[in-house]
């Protein structure tokens, strides 16, 4: 996967972090110091289509610090930009590019991945691909328990 940290473009001028955080309510340092992703989610297992078409952004980075919560198993977090990849979603990775400038983030871009060739030549796994036998052609069966003789008779 290739990656690229972006910073701001020639046509469009160095936000101020001062006024953006003043405006949106960001701390300064977060905006001085933190970089957001922009990916395309993966495909899932069943190959569904859903949640793949639009690219995303996420503040997750080593200062999200998450918890479980030991009665119920939720997780939390201090960090309250760390669920915008849930609710932000952008057509091409150029819109969340324009987005994170324009808001004065550092960004980082990670390209898609593209799909494996040599599993979409095969055509789509079915279920029943599980349960065939992936062994040898001709399997050696073992040889039969064969019990001793009876004692002689007196």
């Amino acid at each position: 996967m290739a990656s690229k940290v972006g910073a701001h473009t020639p046509q469009q001028p160095q936000a101020d972090t001062a006024m953006v955080s003043a405006f949106t309510g960001t701390p300064k340092e977060m905006l001085d110091t933190r970089v957001i992703k922009i990916f395309k989610p993966p495909q899932g297992v069943q190959n569904a289509t859903q949640n793949t078409l639009s690219w995303k952004i996420q503040w997750e980075d080593e200062r999200t610090e998450r918890w479980s919560n030991p009665l119920m198993g939720w997780t939390g977090t201090r960090d309250p930009l760390s669920n915008t990849h849930m609710t932000m979603e952008f057509h091409t990775s150029e819109e969340a590019v324009r987005f994170a400038q324009r808001n004065g983030w550092k960004y980082q871009v990670i390209e898609a991945p593209s799909p494996n060739l040599a599993m979409a030549s095969k055509g789509p796994k079915k279920y029943a691909d599980n349960f065939k036998w992936k062994g040898p052609k001709t399997r050696p069966f073992p040889e039969l328990y064969e019990p001793p003789p009876p004692p002689p008779k007196k």
